[in-house]
């Protein structure tokens, strides 16, 4: 019984009414929940999390000396959508300034859910529940956020009262003692008696207030390298959690990969090549046959070796029939790799793929410096100046090289000074009668601007697409060139199923 799950069924008509409601409670939630929350908010994303995380635990590992030591600990919580008192939730909405009749029409979806049992072929009577979210509901996610912004609130005032500090980061001592994503939750505490009880009375008062409940058996701590083995045994035995000698994946990324890159994504490459096996009996057509490891591309700068990998099975299940293991391979790689105006089909070549998203972060970095990564990174390998003036050396020091080169790429194409390229486009004369223009003053600050995209904001396309010009340029070098993307051109526009274009 205690596997149990009902599930309450919402209709098309409620879907719609809910539906609405999220478009409304989304713009402003992001005002409401902290920020260690990163799920279901707009403008905050998974990555984040994730390489935040990373940057904690890295921390933890290079903890050498001094006399405290920090632990994180996973916590994985029972059945928490089902959990949810609606109670809880009324007045965690009131306490965030909900207005009342708001607050009446949530309640209003949240308690209209009704089961019946069926067992043995018999249903039983109709009957409502007193806590729980729907499984389903558009509402649902958002509604536990708020719920969760209760354990949120409890850490924050543990941490301004100097009760659970958390693990501190770099330099400014910049220290965060806890991370969500919905019900996903790492805390980050002290690793003496003091600070272990301070985290079981903070988890025991958000069971009682919230009726949660914390799964020991699958929770997990992950202690410093300077935390001595008998305070590890004691915090084990007083938190009854297991250790994690090495921290295990969080969000499905692993949590460590330092210098051995190849062995950190070893796990990747296989499910990769799993999940592209289990298309090939699909029967797809080729126009369906598309793949890219964009998650973890995003957070991990992968090996070249990697990258080639993962484009021989991309390949090869292209190329694939769908009833045999193998094809013909009619064309290369790097052909297919060319954009479709060019006479290839858009394929990423990996390497190019997974800078010009790393390059993405970095943007954000720039563009949201008071974001909770932004800081992180900042308190760590950057303290005193910006991302694109920090050295590159403390770049390659980044876990997994990271960021590794993408400073200067941003600074060349968005620092150039204004008095080289008056003087590449003008001759002499012209170019000093510009620069005796009087420039009227402003009050705006100075923003920095992508130049390869029409709203100077940084896209992973238009980086793609730097990237990978060396590809382009030798395509157009061809004197057929610019007859063929006509060609092309006209040929994608074609109302035709995608096989036939493909194989045109």
């Amino acid at each position: 019984m205690t596997q149990f799950r009902p599930i309450s069924l919402c209709n098309v008509i409620y879907k719609i009414i809910t539906k609405v409601l999220v478009n409304r409670i989304s713009d402003i939630l992001g005002d409401c929940i902290n920020e260690a929350q990163s799920a279901f908010i707009s403008g905050r994303l998974i990555s984040d999390n994730v390489l935040i995380a990373y940057e904690v635990l890295h921390s933890l590992k290079m903890e050498k000396n001094g006399r405290r030591g920090h632990f994180a600990l996973k916590l994985d919580m029972s059945k928490a959508y089902n959990r949810v008192e609606w109670d809880f939730l009324a007045g965690m909405m009131k306490a965030l300034g909900f207005h009342d009749e708001w607050l009446v029409l949530i309640m209003r979806c949240v308690t209209s859910v009704s089961y019946s049992v069926s067992l043995n072929g018999m249903s039983s009577n109709w009957f409502s529940p007193s806590r729980g979210l729907r499984q389903g509901d558009p509402l649902s996610p958002y509604l536990f956020l708020i719920c969760a912004e209760g354990f949120s609130t409890i850490l924050e005032d543990a941490k301004q009262k100097g009760r659970m500090r958390g693990a501190p980061i770099g330099r400014e001592r910049f220290s965060i003692n806890h991370l969500f994503f919905a019900d996903d939750c790492i805390l980050f505490g002290d690793a003496t008696h003091e600070g272990v009880n301070t985290v079981r009375d903070i988890i025991r008062e958000y069971e009682l207030s919230a009726r949660q409940k914390v799964n020991y058996d699958k929770s997990l701590i992950y202690f410093g390298a300077n935390v001595k083995e008998e305070v590890k045994g004691d915090i084990t035995r007083i938190l009854r959690v297991r250790v994690a000698s090495s921290p295990e994946k969080y969000l499905g990324l692993p949590m460590m990969v330092g210098r051995r890159k190849a062995w950190a994504f070893a796990s990747f490459k296989d499910r990769f090549r799993k999940r592209v096996d289990g298309w090939s009996l699909r029967y797809l057509s080729m126009g369906g046959k598309e793949a890219t490891p964009l998650y973890a591309m995003q957070c991990f700068l992968f090996p070249k070796t990697l990258c080639s990998q993962l484009e021989n099975i991309m390949n090869k299940f292209w190329w694939s029939n769908n009833k045999l293991k193998s094809g013909i391979h009619w064309s290369s790689w790097d052909k297919l790799c060319l954009s479709k105006f060019d006479g290839g089909l858009g394929f990423k070549k990996l390497v190019w793929f997974n800078k010009a998203l790393l390059a993405k972060q970095v943007w954000r970095v720039l563009t949201q410096p008071q974001s909770l990564l932004a800081r992180v990174l900042k308190a760590r390998y950057f303290p005193f100046t910006d991302i694109l003036a920090a050295k590159i050396d403390s770049y390659l020091l980044l876990p997994g090289g990271v960021y590794a080169a993408h400073a200067n790429l941003l600074r060349m194409v968005c620092c150039g000074e204004s008095e080289g390229l008056i003087r590449s486009l003008f001759d002499e004369e012209t170019a000093s009668r510009i620069r005796s223009i009087p420039i009227a003053g402003s009050s705006l600050e100075d923003t920095l601007v992508w130049k390869f995209e029409g709203s100077g904001a940084y896209s992973v396309r238009s980086g793609y697409r730097v990237l990978s010009s060396s590809l382009v340029q030798a395509t157009t070098s061809n004197p057929y060139h610019v007859e063929s993307t006509g060609f092309y051109k006209r040929l994608w526009e074609l109302k035709i199923p995608s096989k036939i274009k493909i194989h045109v």
